[in-house]
């Protein structure tokens, strides 16, 4: 969470007694002292005079809408009344400026315009075709015979190999300037979109919802104009840029999904349809599959589709010798998938289970499918959770993936655990892979039209018809049926969907819709999510990382792991902090995609127990409304096969201040217990989850530390800090090195008539933004400032240039060409790794930092590294950045032990 900073509240006559002297103010709310402040007051007593209040999140979130007030220290009357803004405060200047640029991005959100590009990328191996900008949404189509990467500005999207040697695609990014290709980790193609053209209609739309603003959100407006508060903003900004609110982002699970229920009663006869056409290795499975797991009270109906395989006609006697009372029709000629199941349908007498050839269906699978049929009258058609089934699919919706021998018997053992009340939901259609028909709903519309042709979208428009009529179709997460796809319909499979699709959208234009819709609220989320993790199990022990939103050194980390971890063919898990109040985020990784649900942090328990075999990590959770909740929450799921790992990206375990910085700003080093309580106790309020002392945040901590195997660290100041804090658990603690995955190259410097020093990153406080903006005020100083990344607006100085966002590809040419010739690393607390020192160390240029951290560890080892005093003042800072770099290193450097 960006820093709520309150500066120089100036303007009241100091009428306290004492001349010159400093005087202690404290920031009080519902009573209590929050914070403290020292205001050095000018003599004679009475001028005013300047201070300044920095909250964390933490203090910030707990004063939320109370009013806080300021008093000296000693007094209980306040002398003022602040109105604590939402957010980050923005200047004047800077408000035009947020008004143009989003005023633009909402133009480019309703323009609409398609570019012919038609540009090959590798050696004929792709093609970029055409790219539309519609609604702020780049649609961008082409072929490629190979994976590659397609990315704009803002978004990325991987095309996996296909089994076909010519795919088309057609993307959907947002951006508007730049799409690059790339292909093996190497760039293929860069094309720079032309700039978008006047259009008035675009103009209209912009202007029109500009004028609505005032009405919608005029309370708003004004915080934003008037006091500058960003936060007031964000409602505006999400209006005019469309963005969903992030609680439509991420599904949410039905509740009580693990909750106990009562088993199926046996389901009445039924009627089970089967198109037979070649295909007979899966018809082999399929049919040993049926025998063994559906009583013989349900009638199987095959049709056998002339086929040609030899094999087939035998196979189908012996099924049919041994079930009696199976029914098996042969078609003189090849009629297509839809005549033989219509044909089927003819022979039926009650309910049906359309069933294919290359569906294999679990014990108990019958009684599970029809329960919702036998339930309500109003259901139409039941379908259940499948590998392949389009909306059905699990775990990543619309997204085939083949399973291992095992995973699918490991997948239904987790469905029948499942509630049947909360892993049902109504959809806009069934899918025929495998699917109940109701005999009431038959009798109404009995066949599928043959306009279908051969195959595919039939039984779409066939749930559409009888929808019409008042019928209601299910999708059920409490039966998993593997499904193979496609294995009758062979090369022509392609032509016939995109044939059904045209003819489905003819008669039905609002069914795209209702299908985007399910897809995006995915009312099954959690009996996808359950499924997936029990997929995941049988692969390997399922990796769950705990981990926070905030982005970061530790996000990029866990990212690369995730990477890792699909690259050697399993899956990930990542918990967050949820939206609301005991919630977590849930994000299960595959190389297929991602599931994301938002559930009940009660209910993680259930979700964790299906994984099986697992390796708790804990990456980091800064942020989090109740940290320690969660990460018991997961720890409790543990079983004696599984592994606990925690890695310290941050000191949060030992301090909330999670880079030990105090309640002065300062690094406080780990003092004595009674230091750490009095810092504490003012660090920020501490709300119902926070426990009331240093001594049992640390503590609950500490016993979730003795659970792990390994207490990973990423430096040796990190190792010592933490030994210090808990020396009972020194001996697991292991000091790892990172893995980077890129450096930049050397630079070499222009001369700059000027010196040129560089920071690189995203520069908040923490990491030093405070010390830029004293060195570029301080008197004397002769040096151009740039940040290559982000800077804290409320930092903001006129000397300092900042850059923005960047890739790591482009530090050296970034570098080059504002002409650095030293970096500074200026972060104020001790990091336990830092990226941007070893890149900055990698340029060859000389790099600064104070002696404290992982900065000054990675210094030590470096001959152009070069460690500054922690307490230096900004114009001998400035002295020593702009003194000729030593030829020698100080021998007598001091070494961080452990």
């Amino acid at each position: 969470m960006d820093a709520v900073t309150v500066k120089r509240i100036a303007g009241r006559a100091w009428r306290t007694a004492g001349g010159g002297e400093p005087l202690d103010l404290e920031l009080v709310s519902g009573g209590r002292v929050l914070m403290t402040a020292t205001a050095d007051r000018p003599a004679p007593s009475g001028l005013p005079c300047a201070f300044e209040f920095r909250l964390d999140g933490g203090t910030a979130a707990a004063i939320g809408r109370r009013a806080a007030h300021l008093r000296v220290a000693g007094e209980t009357r306040p002398f003022a009344k602040l109105h604590l803004p939402g957010g980050k405060t923005v200047r004047a200047g800077r408000r035009v400026t947020l008004v143009s640029r989003t005023l633009r991005a909402a133009y480019l959100c309703r323009l609409r315009t398609e570019f012919m590009v038609n540009r090959p990328f590798g050696d004929g191996e792709g093609v970029i075709e055409t790219v539309a900008l519609r609604d702020g949404v780049l649609h961008v189509r082409g072929r490629s015979r190979v994976p590659v990467t397609i990315r704009s500005e803002t978004a990325r999207v991987d095309l996996a190999k296909s089994d076909m040697e010519d795919r088309a695609f057609d993307l959907r990014l947002t951006g508007h300037r730049l799409l690059w290709v790339e292909g093996a980790g190497l760039p293929l193609l860069a094309i720079r979109l032309p700039a978008p053209r006047f259009s008035p209609l675009a103009t209209v739309r912009t202007v029109v919802d500009f004028c609505r603003i005032p009405f919608l959100f005029g309370g708003n407006l004004a915080a934003f104009l008037f006091r500058g508060d960003a936060k007031a903003g964000d409602p505006i900004e999400a209006f005019l840029l469309r963005l969903r609110p992030a609680s439509e982002a991420v599904p949410e699970v039905v509740p009580g999904l693990f909750a106990a229920a009562a088993p199926p009663k046996p389901a009445p006869p039924a009627d089970i349809v089967l198109p037979v056409f070649n295909a007979a290795d899966d018809l082999r499975v399929c049919l040993e599959r049926l025998a063994r797991n559906t009583p013989p009270e349900h009638r199987v109906i095959v049709i056998d589709d002339a086929s040609t395989d030899p094999a087939i006609a035998p196979m189908l006697e012996a099924f049919a010798d041994a079930r009696p009372g199976t029914l098996l029709v042969r078609n003189a000629e090849n009629g297509g998938f839809i005549a033989s199941v219509n044909r089927g349908l003819a022979e039926s007498r009650g309910h049906v289970v359309l069933l294919n050839s290359d569906a294999f269906v679990p014990p108990g699978w019958i009684d599970r499918l029809m329960r919702p049929i036998l339930d309500d009258a109003l259901i139409a058609s039941v379908t259940p959770m499948s590998n392949e089934a389009e909306i059905a699919t699990a775990p990543v919706i619309c997204c085939p993936e083949p399973l291992a021998e095992g995973q699918a018997e490991a997948m239904d053992a987790i469905a029948q655990r499942l509630n049947p009340a909360a892993a049902r939901a109504e959809s806009p259609t069934g899918v025929g892979f495998c699917m109940a028909m109701s005999r009431r709903w038959l009798d109404e519309v009995p066949r599928f039209d043959t306009a279908f042709g051969r195959g595919y979208g039939e039984e779409v428009d066939w749930c559409r018809r009888v929808g019409e009529r008042g019928a209601r179709h299910l999708l059920i997460g409490d039966l998993f049926v593997e499904h193979r796809g496609g294995g009758s319909f062979g090369p022509e499979k392609a032509a016939r969907i995109a044939a059904a699709s045209r003819l489905i959208n003819d008669r039905y234009p609002a069914y795209d819709a209702s299908v985007a819709d399910f897809v995006r609220t995915d009312p099954l989320i959690g009996p996808r999510l359950a499924l997936g993790l029990a997929r995941a199990g049988t692969e390997a022990p399922l990796p769950v990382y705990l981990g926070h939103r905030l982005g970061g050194g530790a996000e990029h980390w866990l990212q690369d792991r995730i990477a890792r971890d699909l690259e050697e063919g399993g899956s990930a898990l990542v918990l967050r902090d949820g939206p609301e109040p005991e919630t977590v985020a849930v994000e299960l990784y595959r190389a297929a995609g991602q599931t994301q649900a938002v559930l009940p942090l009660a209910e993680l328990g259930g979700y964790l127990g299906a994984a099986g075999r697992k390796t708790l990590i804990y990456s980091c959770l800064v942020g989090a409304r109740a940290p320690l909740d969660l990460a018991e929450a997961a720890a409790l799921s543990l079983g004696a096969e599984d592994g606990f790992r925690m890695v310290f990206h941050d000191y949060f375990p030992l301090c909330p201040s999670r880079n030990l910085l105090g309640h002065d700003d300062r690094f406080c080093d780990l003092p004595g217990a009674e230091r750490c309580q009095a810092c504490y106790d003012r660090l920020a309020a501490i709300g119902e989850t926070w426990p009331p002392g240093i001594s049992d945040w640390r503590g609950r901590w500490h016993a979730l530390a003795a659970r792990a195997g390994t207490i990973e660290v990423f430096s040796p100041s990190s190792r010592t800090l933490v030994a210090r804090a808990w020396p009972d658990l020194a001996p697991r603690i292991a000091l790892q090195s990172h893995r980077l995955a890129f450096l930049p190259r050397a630079v070499r410097p222009a001369p700059r008539a000027r010196p040129v020093l560089g920071v690189l990153g995203s520069i908040g406080f923490e990491k030093g933004a405070a010390v830029l903006r004293d060195l570029a005020a301080a008197p004397g100083v002769r040096m151009d400032i740039v940040v290559i990344g982000k800077m804290d607006e409320a930092y903001a100085h006129r000397g300092i240039r900042v850059i923005g966002r960047y890739r790591r590809e482009e530090i050296s040419d970034l570098a080059e060409a504002y002409g650095v010739g030293r970096w500074l690393i200026p972060s104020v607390c001790p990091e336990t790794f830092s990226y941007a020192t070893h890149e900055c160390l990698a340029t060859g240029l000389p790099v600064f930092a104070f002696d404290f951290g992982g900065q000054a560890d990675a210094l030590r080892g470096a001959p152009n590294g070069h460690l500054l005093p922690r307490d230096i003042a900004p114009t001998e800072l400035a002295a020593r950045l702009l003194a000729p770099p030593p030829s020698d290193r100080p021998a007598e450097r001091k070494e961080l032990t452990a």
